[in-house]
């Protein structure tokens, strides 16, 4: 689910910014383009509730590597304000949503570290032995 994740975050991104911004997920490249975003997955934690349900809390960074070596501070900032909205909720392959919380973001060396958790709740199926075959007869009074 982490991996549905960080692809759906990643498309978020390129809806929001387009293709002048790199999307990095794996790490970092040496030589990496300007201006560009690096996904991560930074914790994960399940909690056990009754009914064997879990909830799964998922906490990401999105580090954004400014342009502009002159003011990359006013830059992050922008960014930072786009990243908010576009990052509120983001949506997986099959239709499912995720909204974000505790939300927070600080801008360290010119880089803008962006956090956010996508929780969700999910259920352990038990494996159902199944019939092989079945037969149904009935009769009708009257």
């Amino acid at each position: 689910m982490i991996n549905l994740i960080i692809e759906a975050v990643s498309a978020a991104l390129d809806t929001e910014f387009g293709d002048g911004y790199s999307i990095y997920a794996e790490e970092v490249p040496q030589n990496l383009e300007r201006p560009c975003f690096f996904i991560s997955s930074m914790l994960a934690d399940s909690t056990r509730y009754p009914s064997k349900r879990y909830k799964r809390q998922n906490q990401f960074a999105v580090q954004y590597f400014p342009l502009s070596d002159m003011s990359p501070k006013q830059e992050c900032l922008a960014v930072a304000e786009r990243l908010l909205l576009c990052l509120e909720m983001v949506t997986i392959a099959d239709g499912t949503g995720f909204i974000e919380y505790d939300t927070h973001y600080e801008i360290t060396d010119g880089i803008l570290h962006y956090f956010t958790n996508y929780n969700f709740f999910t259920r352990k199926r038990k494996d159902l032995d199944r019939m092989e075959s079945m037969r149904h007869s009935f009769r009708q009074k009257g």
